[in-house]
């Protein structure tokens, strides 16, 4: 049970983590990131919100993840 806490704890902290990160990103690269992991949204459903081609939506959120990885690391 003691390391059921920890692991909850260290999500916990991983969230606060990358709610003081995603401010970092630029506008486009939260916009993507927010659609795709916090709304839930399929990749197909966000080039039609966006009104962008299902390749460019692959491309930022590539570019948006290579992004997080350079500020987490």
């Amino acid at each position: 049970m003691d390391n059921l806490a920890v692991v909850n704890d260290h999500n916990v902290n991983l969230e606060i983590d990358f709610n003081k990160i995603i401010p970092r990103l630029s506008i486009n690269e939260q916009e993507i990131i927010n659609l795709r992991f916090y709304k839930d949204f399929s990749l197909n459903e966000i080039s039609n919100i966006l009104q962008l081609r299902l390749v460019l939506v692959k491309m930022r959120l590539y570019r948006a993840l290579q992004s997080l990885r350079i500020l987490i690391i």
